[in-house]
This record gives structure tokens, C-alpha cells and sequence, in this order.
């Protein structure tokens, strides 16, 4: 909806009704100190620019409650900024997870020819190089039980179905070779830990899933290819853990478990 001082798109959100729009529009705060790490490509009037594979970059996501949540993932600290005008600020430490050295020739190779659509024999040249850690976190995914979930890249997997001599950004696209195995933490509405999920490689964050209490919706692919949708349900732990301690917690497809987890909720 709208550009910062050095032209970055940054989206926003704005309510409508059924008499056009409603209200002002919710905007993310902008770090002004924040500059992306981006390649870029021009030809013929048109332009192309695209974030640095497993760069930093500004997250934000609206909450239910019309809170906003905002960071910049260069490092684990995020602010909620409540709709009543008080602020929370969340932060943790974490574990740098390094890029695999074939992950990000891969990435690199698969941004150039997006770039090449646009501009052929481009090259990656003095553009800024690809880090050798993946961010803080990936995404905020807001609940409507209230909790936030943290999304965070975890180490690479490589696939065994994929195009290793693509060329095109549809060949890349088609049979990838590199996926995340991502994390979630979660944090209640209040900031407090909760703990972290380790989620199955099956399980896919795009489309955002819905998570309602201890129902999670979301896309799920076999190793044939086959997508569907599967239903899971949150299991907590028994025992109580320390205070602060956080609740390790799994997601996995089966029967309904008693251990910590999320299982297959039919």
C-alpha cells in the first residue's frame, strides 16, 4: 500500500465494506536503520527485485485482535503493538542455522534465471552475497485462540525428486531440489513462551494454516506429490515444565497420541 523513504513496497491492510473501504489503513512500523539485502533487473521500462535467499528481511502480521506484530529478522526480537496502544516487546536467543554451501548455490542459481526472465545474461556480480545463516525467523502466524507462531527456517533438506539442471524459473519451480524443515515457536498473547514445535516434513506453511486452540488446518504433500488437507489436534504434555522452561511439543500424523504433540486429528 505504500513505500518507505528508500522505495521499498511495504504492504499494508485495509478494511472494506460493502460500501468501499473502511477505516485507516494498518501499516507496519518501518526501521529506518533496516536496508534489505535485494538483486535487481531492469529492461525496457520494466523492473525486477528480489530479496537475497535467506537474507533478513521486515515481518509483520495482523492478529485477530488487530494487534500488530513487527520485526525485522536479523535478530530473534519481534514487537506487538496492541489495538488499546500498548506495546509488547519478545525476544529470545537462538541457534544461528547455517546454509548448507550446495543450499545456497542452488538458491543462487534459481534467483538468477527469475532474473534473466527479466534481463538476459544477467549475472549476480558485486549483488550482495547470499548469508551463511538463515534468519531469526521466517514468518508471525497469528491465531484466533490469541497465541502467535513463530516461524523459523531449520536446516535444509534436499529432495530426491528435483530438476538439478533447471534452467528456467518454471523448471526450478516444478522440481525444487531445497526445503526447510522449519520450527515453530509459540508464544501466548501475553509474550510468555509456550514452547516449540517440530513440524513433518509433509506439512507445508503455504497456504498459511489455521490454528484455532489445539486445531491446526493445513496443506499437506505425500513423498508421491500428492497434496491434501489434513487436520491436526495439539497435545500437551503431562508433566509441567520448569517456568519459562517452554513445552517441547512435535507435530506428527497418526492416531491420537498422549505425549507432547500435535497428532492427526481425523
Amino acid at each position: 500500500m505504500g513505500r518507505d523513504d528508500s522505495s521499498v513496497f511495504v504492504t499494508g491492510m485495509q478494511g472494506h465494506g460493502e460500501n468501499g473501504p473502511e477505516g485507516d489503513p494498518i501499516m507496519p512500523a518501518i526501521d529506518p536503520t533496516f536496508v534489505p539485502r535485494v538483486v535487481s533487473a531492469a529492461n525496457r521500462g520494466s523492473s525486477m527485485t528480489y530479496l537475497v535467499p535467506f537474507s533478513p528481511d521486515l515481518e509483520w502480521a495482523l492478529t485477530p485482535a488487530l494487534d500488530v506484530i513487527f520485526g525485522v529478522s536479523d535478530t530473534y526480537r519481534f514487537e506487538v503493538r496492541h489495538a488499546d496502544g500498548s506495546l509488547s516487546v519478545i525476544q529470545r536467543t537462538s541457534e544461528p542455522v547455517p546454509v548448507d554451501s550446495a543450499e545456497a548455490d542452488w538458491n543462487k542459481r534459481r534467483v538468477t534465471a527469475r532474473m534473466r526472465s527479466m534481463l538476459p545474461g544477467w549475472v549476480w556480480g558485486d549483488a550482495p552475497a547470499i548469508p551463511s545463516n538463515k534468519p531469526a525467523y521466517d514468518e508471525f502466524i497469528p491465531t484466533r485462540s490469541g497465541t502467535i507462531w513463530v516461524l523459523r527456517a531449520g536446516p535444509g533438506i534436499r529432495l530426491p525428486q528435483c530438476d538439478d539442471q533447471a534452467e528456467t524459473p518454471e523448471e526450478f519451480a516444478a522440481f525444487p531440489c531445497w526445503r526447510d524443515q522449519p520450527t515453530v515457536d509459540v508464544f501466548g498473547s501475553d509474550g510468555r513462551f509456550l514452547g516449540s514445535i517440530e513440524t513433518p516434513a509433509e506439512m507445508h506453511f503455504s497456504p498459511r494454516p489455521y490454528i484455532d486452540g489445539d486445531m491446526v488446518i493445513a496443506r499437506a504433500e505425500d513423498d508421491a506429490g500428492m497434496i491434501m488437507v489434513k487436520r491436526y489436534r495439539l497435545v500437551l504434555p503431562r508433566e509441567r515444565q520448569k517456568p519459562g522452561a517452554g513445552v517441547g511439543v512435535g507435530l506428527f500424523c497418526g492416531p491420537r497420541r498422549k505425549n507432547n504433540g500435535v497428532s492427526d486429528g481425523g
